[in-house]
């Protein structure tokens, strides 16, 4: 059951007595419902705020695979470079001497 506005205002006016009623009512109405605008300009600031939070922990998430990717490949470069140097060094009489 729906009802109009003349239907609504009857029912309204036949349930508040009098005009003290009316008019705590209408300020108890204002004041929810600037309660509500301030709600709503608080939400929508934190909805923002919140999306640059998730994008940088979204880049956060980009470079952590990329360093685990350059960790991968230092794991296999390292003992190769490592027995590089050693050949190198041998090589070029800079092989550590024990004991001086």
């Amino acid at each position: 059951m729906s009802l109009n506005d003349a239907q609504f205002r009857e029912l309204s006016d036949a349930n508040m007595a009098s005009t003290d009623e009316r008019e705590l009512f209408a300020a108890r109405l204002l004041k929810v419902e600037r309660k509500l605008d301030a709600n709503t300009e608080l939400t929508a600031k934190l909805g923002t705020d919140m999306a640059t939070f998730l994008t940088i922990f979204d880049t956060f998430e980009a470079g952590f695979k990329v360093l685990g990717g350059l960790g991968k490949i230092a794991r296999w470069a390292a003992p190769i470079l490592t027995a590089c140097a050693a050949i190198w060094a041998i090589m070029h009489g800079k092989f550590p001497k024990i004991g001086d």
